[in-house]
């Protein structure tokens, strides 16, 4: 077969052509950090890829979500904890004002600090997070607990006693939520009975009182323990999910991630290659029939 100088050409054409491609990849590669810049790659790396990033995908939504629930339970926890606080304070009035030493007058100015625990109750059960009432079960657009008529010490639970499940992960829910008519209803009626015992000087409704308070603070303590529970549930089930995200993103990183000194050593090998090819080529290119003829 006879090799003419168009076959040489266009075979150091070719050459010079793949040398520029190989070239452009490799700079892809320098400039995104990613060894696969196109499905053709490495095909089974670049699906392996596309499945731990959807991975990574759905549990970043899955945090977010339980981040959400979080926040929602804490924020109740917190309430709780400061209606547990007044129901102490109304017990001590109560334990007080049960104390036949006590002149009328003072019960008077302690049924006034009574009346601003229940107050202080009432705000309590119509907290509010983010536009939405946390403890009137799935009725969280409008407050749980309504003042009824014109007594300031009485007041209607309106809410329901339905539990809000949240999602947490695929197929996983859980109860955010703690209802109203439970846990400060009873603690409401308490507190509005010790201040109606304490304005009347009656001694045996407040040692009655004092017996609805403990309840009533029971009943507190009780929700705050079955919310704690949930909530280290919670907790549980993101730490899992965090540890689950960074072993995603461990082997996303195996799989894509190039190693840049590697790389660059690749590239500018490929680049002292592609240098001395064009070289060769604006030599050999030049020649002509005198050059063979001197």
């Amino acid at each position: 077969m006879r090799i003419t100088q168009g076959m040489i050409n266009d075979r150091l054409i070719g050459d010079l052509s793949r040398g520029r491609q190989r070239l452009a990849e490799l700079q892809d590669r320098l400039a995104s950090g990613s060894r696969l810049t196109k499905p053709s790659d490495d095909p089974m790396a670049v699906a392996e890829g596309m499945r731990l990033s959807s991975n990574i995908a759905a549990g970043e939504r899955h945090l977010v979500l339980i981040a959400e629930a979080r926040n929602w339970m804490e924020s109740t926890e917190q309430a709780l904890s400061g209606a547990a606080d007044l129901l102490q304070r109304a017990r001590e009035l109560a334990v007080q004002g049960a104390n036949d030493t006590i002149a009328a007058g003072d019960r008077r100015n302690m049924a006034a600090e009574a009346r601003e625990i229940f107050s202080g109750l009432l705000e309590t059960g119509n907290q509010e997070l983010l536009g939405r009432y946390l403890f009137g079960g799935r009725r969280t657009t409008a407050p749980p607990f309504v003042q009824t008529g014109t007594d300031p010490r009485e007041a209607s639970y309106e809410g329901d006693g339905d539990g809000i499940a949240r999602p947490i992960g695929s197929g996983r829910t859980i109860m955010v939520n703690v209802t109203g008519d439970r846990a400060l209803s009873p603690a409401l009626e308490a507190v509005s009975r010790l201040e109606a015992a304490l304005r009347n000087d009656g001694l045996g409704e407040i040692q009655g009182a004092l017996g609805d308070l403990d309840a009533a603070l029971d009943r507190v303590v009780e929700s705050r323990i079955e919310l704690g529970a949930r909530l280290n549930r919670l907790e549980r089930t993101g730490d899992r999910l965090e540890d689950l995200q960074a072993g995603y993103k461990m082997l996303l990183s195996k799989i894509q991630d190039v190693d840049l000194a590697e790389v660059l050593v690749e590239f500018q090998a490929e680049q002292n290659s592609y240098r001395a090819a064009l070289g060769a080529a604006s030599r050999i290119m030049d020649m002509s029939l005198l050059d063979f003829l001197a």
